[in-house]
């Protein structure tokens, strides 16, 4: 045995019989699984720590069953509790970093490594705009009591496209596209990593999966958000959400419950929507966010229309923007707004939160369906140049059906 290893088993019995622990059986068997996981360098999942710990059976369902969370949540305060007390002293702590249940042995010296990596590997659009995004964020998450003075602050009124968002008694839920980074771990230190299409927990432990050799400790604390997930917030507030309670939350911290229970605004990229295994289940609209292969296809009949993004969002480009209006599973509404790039959306909400636009949206679907019918989808092409655009038209119309058995 090396004398690493040696040293962390010490750790852990040292744990194991401090007050916080010597009286729990379960709470030193779910430890001591988890530290001899990382010894094999293995990522523990929640359904191994269901069966391996708690002798669940092979029917174990994390959305139903809480108990795995639940200890983890209790088995951190734990530690936690510990080195403020008895392990105060140590120089090397045990510690299982939210966002997943690895086990890390963490000593003083990386936590300055993770303070200190090279935060210039993220993207250069999320360094740019960090401050904008940081106080538009705030914004949100506070929910103001006053307008920022910039805006408009006309709302919405008498709309029938808006109404059920506006007049409904279920609460209000804001969703902002963000785009998931992890941490990595090297043998020499731990770095910031990113990958384009994984954008969601389900997506990292996938990414994990299929590649074993790289040693994940969790989910950065903190969101990174393109800017079109917020650029748009200004004019979100001035037109529709200054008067209204509502709580906002991360694209992939999304919960079934959130789907059950509240109306969501979704805003922000296709690849930000892992949900959309429900959203999407219809099949009539399907996306590709593939870098150098993004559209949209649409069925018509027995006919299928793609429509393809052209250009890059530094030049001239042609982006779309789907605007869907759908029902929940629980008499609650989902309007969502998703795109490639920034051009698109900017568009598309600017056109849904105008009043003389919603008219003329109405019109056309009056035309085509003899009424505004409760839910629907609206592609808009928007072509531009940078984050600019220049001219905004309706590509696609449909109707959504009422029935909720169509999604869910």
């Amino acid at each position: 045995m090396s004398d690493d290893k040696e040293k962390k088993i010490k750790l852990l019995n040292d744990v194991l019989a401090s007050h916080d622990f010597v009286s729990s059986n379960t709470y030193k068997k779910l430890l001591t699984y988890l530290v001899n996981a990382s010894f094999e360098n293995r990522s523990p999942k929640e359904l191994s720590i269901a069966i391996d710990v708690f002798k669940k059976d092979l029917n174990f369902n994390p959305g139903e069953d809480s108990t795995v969370r639940a200890y983890i949540s209790n088995l951190r305060k734990k530690l936690d509790n510990y080195y403020r007390n008895e392990g105060s002293e140590n120089q090397i702590r045990i510690t299982i970093p939210k966002g997943g249940y690895e086990v890390i042995f963490l000593s003083s010296n990386d936590k300055k490594k993770i303070k200190s990596s090279n935060i210039f590997a993220i993207n250069k659009y999320i360094i740019i705009n960090s401050t904008l995004i940081l106080f538009l964020y705030l914004i949100t998450i506070f929910n103001l009591e006053h307008i920022p003075f910039w805006a408009d602050t006309e709302s919405l009124t008498d709309n029938e496209i808006w109404d059920d968002f506006i007049s409904s008694e279920n609460q209000k839920l804001v969703v902002l596209g963000n785009d998931l980074f992890f941490i990595e771990k090297t043998k020499t230190s731990l770095k910031i990593a990113r990958e384009h299409n994984v954008n969601s927990k389900v997506e990292l432990d996938i990414y994990q999966n299929n590649n074993p050799s790289k040693i994940i400790t969790e989910v950065t604390p903190y969101a990174f958000y393109p800017k079109m997930s917020i650029s748009t917030l200004p004019l979100f507030y001035s037109k529709l959400l200054h008067n209204m309670e509502h709580t906002t939350k991360h694209s992939y911290e999304v919960e079934p419950k959130d789907l059950l229970e509240k109306d969501i605004l979704f805003i922000g990229a296709f690849r930000n929507l892992y949900f959309s295994e429900y959203i999407f289940k219809d099949n009539k609209i399907s996306f590709s966010t593939k870098v150098g292969n993004k559209y949209i296809k649409i069925a018509v009949g027995d006919s299928v229309k793609t429509l393809q993004r052209i250009g890059k969002p530094k030049s001239e480009n042609t982006d779309y923007c789907l605007f869907r209006k759908m029902p929940g599973p629980n008499n609650n509404t989902i309007y969502l707004f998703s795109t490639f790039y920034e051009s698109g959306i900017s568009a598309a909400v600017k056109y849904m939160l105008d009043e003389n636009s919603l008219t003329e949206l109405e019109d056309k679907l009056t035309e085509k369906y003899d009424e505004v019918p409760k839910y629907f989808d609206v592609i808009f092409k928007v072509t531009g140049h940078s984050r600019t655009a220049f001219n905004t038209s309706i590509e696609h119309l449909s109707k959504i059906s009422s029935d909720k058995s169509v999604f869910w």
